[in-house]
């Protein structure tokens, strides 16, 4: 079963409400297929310019922390970049993301012109 976009999430105008993962998770918060959330709907997500830690848990290709927050990148892909099922990840996981305010709506989700989600 696919997770993306899955519902429960919260978008606005095609973009995904995304904020930083907590440290631990609440008891109110909701996983799905292996990504966590809010009880606003907001996917949590950790910022990694680095490396992707050897903790990870990936799934369908893309990189969660073992209590669920999605590894991402603000960066512009790399030629290694891999892209599958609309969405553009990180050979370690990590899920490219773009916090810019323009692109298309494709499948409901706003990308910019690389196909790379654009998230809050």
């Amino acid at each position: 079963m696919s997770g993306f976009p899955r519902s429960g999430l919260t978008f606005s105008d095609g973009v995904l409400q995304m904020t930083v993962a907590p440290t631990a998770m609440s008891a109110t918060d909701v996983k799905r297929n292996g990504w966590a959330s809010n009880i606003q709907g907001q996917a949590y997500k950790i910022d990694s310019p680095g490396a992707v830690p050897a903790t990870a848990i990936k799934r369908r290709g893309i990189a969660y922390s073992p209590d669920g927050g999605m590894y991402t990148d603000t960066t512009a892909p790399a030629a290694t970049a891999v892209k599958f099922s609309g969405y553009v990840v990180r050979p370690d996981g990590a899920m490219h993301i773009d916090k810019v305010s323009s692109g298309t709506i494709t499948l409901g989700q706003r990308r910019n012109a690389n196909g790379v989600w654009i998230t809050t």
